[in-house]
């Protein structure tokens, strides 16, 4: 069975737990992220894809989002966040995409980085030239998916709990 740390409020968290246990498959796995997540359900790859997507966003906005992940996981991001209802958050995901990258978020890293604008870490630059980034990273609330994920959860407990 899943054990599940508990929060700052002592109640445990599902979604952290799943979080940190692909987290800790990848580090076992030498950080293979298409190995380790093609091994998950599909409610932990949601999980792990929704939560990486935020983190990311919530470390360094939008561009970061984009400069470190392949396309693939954001159209997977919000793809899933339709599935669960966390709609908004779809919304922000997809229009960010459109507006940054309106033929597609290349899956190449090279790619990606130099339509982005950039040869190497340059967020503020790009920030001065796209300014719609700015406000797509002002609309975004952390983690404001958690309450359709947990519904997931809570249907889905199969996927994230053994019966044992």
């Amino acid at each position: 069975m899943l054990k599940l740390p508990r929060n700052e409020a002592g109640r445990r968290d599902v979604l952290d737990a799943v979080y940190d246990r692909i987290v800790d498959a990848l580090n076992r796995d030498g950080g293979d992220e298409e190995l380790v997540l093609n091994s998950a359900t599909r409610g932990e790859r949601m999980v792990y894809i929704l939560l990486s997507t935020d983190y990311e966003i919530g470390n360094g906005g939008v561009y970061q989002l984009f400069w470190n992940s392949p396309g693939r996981y954001v159209d997977e991001a919000v793809d899933s966040a339709r599935s669960i209802g966390a709609d908004e958050y779809a919304n922000l995901l997809q229009n960010a995409a459109k507006a940054m990258f309106p033929g597609g978020v290349p899956e190449a890293t090279g790619v990606r980085r130099r339509k982005l604008g950039c040869p190497g870490f340059c967020e503020q630059s790009y920030l001065n030239k796209h300014e719609h980034v700015n406000e797509l990273d002002s609309e975004w609330k952390a983690r404001s998916f958690d309450p359709q994920l947990r519904g997931y959860v809570r249907a889905h407990p199969g996927e994230f709990f053994s019966a044992g």
